[in-house]
C-alpha cells in the first residue's frame, strides 16, 4: 500500500537527455464480504449479520423479496422485516472506499409462515380420572398434545383444524 515512484530516463551516447518521475499509489483492496451463512426462519423477520473489516463501508441490499424492508442497511449488522414468503436474497458488500472494486456475498432467507399460537384451554380441576382437553383451533401448523408431568394417556387427539 502506498506510494511507488519510478524515474523514466532517456538517455544515448553518453548523455542523458531528460528524465521524469511517475508515482504510483496503491489503494487498498475490498475485503471479501461474507454475508453470512443461509437460513431459514419461522416468520418475517431476521437479523443479517456480514463481516466487519476495518476501514471498509459496509452495505446491505434487497435483491429479491419485494416487500423486505432493512432497517440499517450501511451497516454490517442490520434486521431485515416484512420478508415475503418464500426466498429473500440479500446482497452485502464491503467498499474500501475508493475506486477499487467492491467485494460481494449474497444470503439466501426462506421465510415460512409460523404456525398458530398455542393455547391449551384453561386449568381444570376434576374428581374423576378422564378429562376433556381443549385447545384453541388453529389456522395452521401441526397440534399434538402429550404428558408433561405425571400420566395420563390420550383417547382420541383432536387436532385443532
Amino acid at each position: 500500500m502506498g506510494i511507488n515512484r519510478f524515474v523514466w530516463t532517456v538517455s544515448g551516447n553518453g548523455c542523458v537527455l531528460g528524465s521524469d518521475t511517475v508515482n504510483i499509489t496503491r489503494l487498498d483492496t475490498a475485503v471479501a464480504a461474507l454475508a453470512g451463512s443461509d437460513q431459514t426462519v419461522c416468520g418475517f423477520s431476521v437479523s443479517l449479520s456480514g463481516n466487519n473489516p476495518a476501514g471498509m463501508i459496509s452495505q446491505w441490499n434487497v435483491l429479491s423479496g419485494s416487500n423486505a424492508v432493512l432497517s440499517t442497511p450501511n451497516t454490517f449488522s442490520t434486521s431485515a422485516n416484512n420478508l415475503s414468503v418464500g426466498v429473500n436474497l440479500f446482497e452485502y458488500t464491503l467498499s474500501p472506499g475508493n475506486a477499487c472494486p467492491v467485494s460481494r456475498d449474497t444470503v439466501q432467507i426462506i421465510s415460512i409462515i409460523p404456525p398458530s399460537p398455542a393455547a391449551a384451554g384453561t386449568d381444570q380441576s376434576v374428581c374423576d380420572g378422564s378429562v376433556t382437553l381443549n385447545g384453541q383451533a388453529i389456522s395452521s401448523g401441526n397440534p399434538q398434545w402429550s404428558v408433561l408431568s405425571g400420566s395420563g394417556t390420550f383417547v382420541a387427539i383432536v387436532t385443532g383444524k
